[in-house]
């Protein structure tokens, strides 16, 4: 399992993988996954890595278990808004990473 920096904030995760979003710093967060993806994106890079799945009906279970997330735009407005604010001129330098609201 990872080991992550004493500091750092687990911001989403599950089962598979605890750690799919985490905040090392209030300017440096990490993503194990991606929300600008549609369900069309995902299957094209699916479909894409095909000479390096184990078979077709490897590709097709994966294929089968893609679904839109409809929170996916309420991710990433969040998280521009997240950065946007700790961007902000006049904003306090340095600071707890845990200071900034959690997703």
């Amino acid at each position: 399992m990872v080991q992550l920096p004493p500091d750092a904030v687990v911001l989403g995760g599950n089962t598979c993988e605890p750690h799919h979003a985490v905040r090392f710093a209030p300017k440096a967060w990490g993503v194990q996954f991606h929300p600008e993806f549609d369900a069309a994106a995902i299957r094209h890079y699916i479909r894409h890595q095909r000479p390096h799945l184990q078979s077709d009906s490897a590709m097709q279970h994966l294929l089968d278990a893609v679904a839109e997330l409809p929170d996916r735009t309420l991710v990433l407005r969040r998280f521009c808004t997240l950065c946007h604010q700790a961007s902000r001129p006049g904003r306090k330098k340095g600071g707890n990473a845990r200071a900034l609201p959690p997703w």
